[in-house]
């Protein structure tokens, strides 16, 4: 399944804000500042460490969302073994 670039960019506020106790243990401030991702598309996904990266695209290979092509590029680059081949 394909979807738009802004849709990956909520998915990927949305691993952000999940961590340690979800959006309870996150200052309105910092959830704020963050935001600026959902308009950043593709993108997005270079505001995240690597543990959040890694749940956005076991996130879309579970609901079979096709990865944006350069963060696609970029997860099999950095890291091989970790990617599907299909």
């Amino acid at each position: 399944m394909d979807i738009a670039n802004d849709i990956f960019a909520m998915i990927c506020f949305i691993a952000l804000m999940q961590n340690h106790d979800g959006i309870y243990d996150k200052a309105p401030y910092y959830v704020a500042e963050k935001m600026v991702m959902l308009k950043c598309g593709a993108d997005a996904f270079a505001f995240l460490d690597v543990k959040n990266q890694a749940v956005v695209v076991a996130y879309c290979e579970n609901w079979g969302i096709h990865l944006p092509e350069k963060v696609r590029n970029a997860w099999e680059s950095n890291f091989p073994s970790q990617s599907k081949t299909d």
